[in-house]
């Protein structure tokens, strides 16, 4: 529902704006088809998101294929593109140079980094930074790393974070860290998470190269 919410809003909200472009007499075409091709984007998404919980219910096999990680970061960053800098929070991202591809579903992990980015952007204070980085850890892996400047998390709740219903916000439901790990372990992939009270947070995801990239 927490996932759904944001498509759906941005949909409702590009609907208003199209209804009020229809009523001038000489509306602008081009912007007018950019907005509904946005519709139709956010659409797809909710439904992508909808089929990715199903299959994780149903313990369906994961589709991986060769993906940039760098293209499944500026997805992510476009799906919240709404959100960011709403809070005096500056993101910044860090991308391999030379094409490294992984082999992943590129939906859900872009799923787990707007989960992550998210999170890490409401922990953060005005004035912070959020840092996405892409490095090369092992002749066969990748990291994705999200990196806050915020409150970190204390020793006593780390050990917890990514179990079912916990949560230490009250506006969340305790099931954002422990889809995104499931939706890591799915991909063959490994989400980790290092953190102190007062000096950020930084998650890991450890995802493997796609073969071609190991071969070189």
């Amino acid at each position: 529902a927490h996932e759904l919410n944001q498509p759906l809003a941005a949909i409702v909200s590009l609907a208003y704006v199209l209804e009020d472009m229809s009523t001038v007499e000489q509306p602008d075409l081009p912007a007018f088809r950019k907005y509904a091709a946005s519709i139709q984007e956010q659409s797809l998404r909710a439904a992508d998101i909808v089929k990715t919980v199903r299959n994780l219910v149903r313990k369906t096999p994961t589709s991986r294929v060769s993906i940039e990680p760098n293209e499944v970061i500026d997805k992510s960053l476009t799906l919240l593109e709404s959100e960011l800098g709403l809070g005096g929070v500056r993101v910044r991202k860090d991308l391999t140079k030379s094409a490294c591809n992984v082999l992943v579903d590129g939906i859900q992990i872009q799923q787990v980094l707007v989960n992550l980015i998210r999170n890490a952007c409401d922990a953060t204070p005005s004035g912070g930074q959020v840092a996405i980085r892409v490095e090369r850890s092992k002749e066969t892996e990748i990291l994705l790393k999200v990196r806050d400047t915020g409150i970190g998390i204390s020793e006593e709740n780390l050990p917890h974070i990514f179990e079912p219903f916990y949560t230490t916000n009250k506006q969340g439901s305790g099931l954002g860290l422990y889809i995104a790990r499931q939706l890591c372990e799915v991909n063959q992939a490994e989400l980790t998470v290092d953190s102190s009270p007062d000096s950020g947070t930084r998650f890991h995801i450890r995802l493997s190269l796609a073969r071609t990239e190991r071969d070189e």
